[in-house]
Formats: C-alpha cells, sequence, structure tokens
C-alpha cells in the first residue's frame, strides 16, 4: 500500500478518500467533462464527475495544525 492522507469524506457512508487529481475526460472528440479521481483506503481508484463530487456528497476534511 502507499501512503494514505484522507482528505475527503463520504457524507453518506462516512468513508474517506483521497483526491489525487482533477483532470477531463475527452470520448471521441466530444467536449470536455471535468472530473475528479481519488482512492480509498484500500488503494482502489475512483473516478467520478466533478459536479457530483462537489455537489455536496464529499467534504474535505481540514487540515490538522
Amino acid at each position: 500500500m502507499t501512503n494514505f492522507k484522507a482528505t475527503h469524506v463520504h457524507v453518506k457512508s462516512g468513508k474517506r478518500y483521497q483526491v489525487l487529481a482533477r483532470g477531463h475526460n475527452c470520448t471521441n472528440g466530444q467536449p470536455l467533462h471535468s472530473v475528479v479521481i481519488y482512492k480509498d483506503s484500500a488503494d482502489v481508484v475512483w473516478v467520478r464527475s466533478a459536479t457530483e463530487f462537489d455537489d455536496g456528497r464529499f467534504m474535505t476534511i481540514p487540515d490538522e495544525v
């Protein structure tokens, strides 16, 4: 396993995730769609549209000082 530092929590399930990157998806020359690429503590990588990710389903975990 790699280092895992949770950056977001799924509001409904309470599971924690680490955002790896934000990017764009382009299929057959169609317009770009923004996506969020993130992983769970088992290193399973997920991709979700940025619209869904940012609509309140996930909350940012504040950095500890």
